[in-house]
């Protein structure tokens, strides 16, 4: 190995710099010039210009405004393979989830328990007969209903019944009464 002078500094000593021992093998590390040869009266090299020079130019267009594309995919762009309606139970809020401590008894009928229901809200709206000359007026809403529920061991069979009543305090036209009666059974075989 021959000795060379450090490229910062200058100091002569046994080792072969890092920049001698690729240049001896033909390869050329760029011109970058430190702080401390440039303190002590070096020259700035020809690495310094072009350097601030892609500084500048990348500064300059860092400055101008950019459009942004985006390309639309649709709905989804990812198809689950889970079904979008699938519950693991941890989504159901905290007056959602079953509450048997605060359920209402009921009253028992011998095989069955009755579990009756009242309802009832008021409000306001300022165009009842939704038409070009507004008509205001305030409205209440009775929804009573009841529920009768077999509580045998074996099959099972459930009736309900409710109506939605509106009544309007002015309007008397517009009152209306909605119902509904339904049943569901289950028969166990085996």
């Amino acid at each position: 190995m021959a000795r060379v002078n450090h490229d910062c500094c200058g100091h002569n000593c046994g080792k072969v710099s890092r920049r001698a021992a690729l240049s001896a093998r033909g390869l050329v590390l760029p011109e970058v010039v430190s702080r401390r040869r440039a303190s002590r009266g070096g020259t700035s090299g020809p690495g310094i210009l072009p350097l601030a020079a892609v500084a500048g130019c990348a500064m300059l267009f860092g400055m101008l405004p950019a459009t942004a594309l985006a390309q639309a995919v649709g709905d989804n762009f990812v198809t689950p393979s889970l079904p979008l309606e699938y519950d693991r139970g941890q989504n159901t809020g905290v007056l959602d989830r079953p509450r048997p401590e605060y359920e209402a008894a009921g009253i028992r009928l011998g095989g069955f328990r009755l579990r009756p229901r009242v309802e009832a809200s008021v409000g306001f709206t300022d165009n009842v007969y939704q038409t070009a000359p507004r008509t205001a007026d305030e409205f209440a809403i009775f929804a009573p209903s009841a529920r009768l529920e077999s509580i045998w061991s074996r099959n099972a069979l459930s009736l309900d019944a409710g109506a939605n009543l509106w009544r309007y305090a002015r309007q008397v036209r517009r009152d209306a009464d909605d119902w509904h009666v339904g049943a569901s059974g289950r028969y166990d075989i085996g």
